[in-house]
């Protein structure tokens, strides 16, 4: 893999996890890194934490009460913004919507762990498979201490999927009542093609931070 392209990730992951307060979480994609960490028992919950209806319901509080909402993109060595409205919002939000969400394919293919950082509070659920044919290859939720396990702070996914001869991998970044971020990659025979980066910001606060 070029270079480039691990450096455009790295942008991306930290772009995620620029919010989360210093050193308050690690970031997205390099999770086997939490300090001073401690497994979680999962036994004592019957069933996985429910993504889809976390996020769907942090949708539909933007649905009901959002007014501006900025997107900014990023391509190569092009970067816009501007402010879009809620069905454009709706149609970015479905990637964070796969089949695998849907909570029987999710607890049957995938497998929950759990962490919690006794330097910070706050736990860490992880979600992978091992099933080749998902789209959808990791989830993790993250929640901060003093949050209900239903207002968790941030919702990271990993996507990848083979389009012909061609990869396609999302990273995608759920900041719940702030932000989500969609990065992007298509690599071919020949190496990385393109890389691209949205944010979509409904958080009036945020609208002058950059990536």
């Amino acid at each position: 893999m070029k270079i480039s392209w691990l450096a455009f990730m790295i942008v991306a992951t930290f772009a995620a996890c620029s919010n989360e307060g210093k050193g308050k979480e690690n970031n997205a994609i390099a999770t086997d890194s939490i300090s001073k960490s401690e497994p979680v028992t999962a036994d004592s919950a019957s069933e996985y934490l429910p993504v889809k209806s976390m996020l769907a319901g942090d949708l539909k509080e933007i649905e009901t009460y959002g007014a501006a909402i900025l997107l900014r993109s990023k391509s190569g060595n092009k970067t816009d913004s501007a402010y879009i409205k809620v069905p454009q919002l709706l149609t970015l939000a479905q990637h964070f919507f796969p089949g695998e969400l849907e909570p029987e394919l999710f607890t049957k293919h995938f497998k929950e762990s759990s962490m919690m950082d006794q330097a910070t509070g706050s736990t860490t659920f992880l979600y992978t498979t091992e099933s080749q044919t998902s789209v959808l290859r990791k989830v993790i939720v993250y929640v901060s201490p003093g949050h209900a396990l239903d207002k968790v702070s941030r919702i990271y996914m990993e996507k990848q999927e083979l389009r012909g001869d061609t990869t396609i991998t999302q990273r995608l970044t759920w900041k719940l009542k702030e932000y989500f971020i969609i990065a992007e990659s298509k690599e071919g025979p020949a190496g990385l093609q393109t890389a691209s980066i949205k944010k979509a910001i409904w958080e009036p606060n945020l609208f002058g931070e950059e990536f």
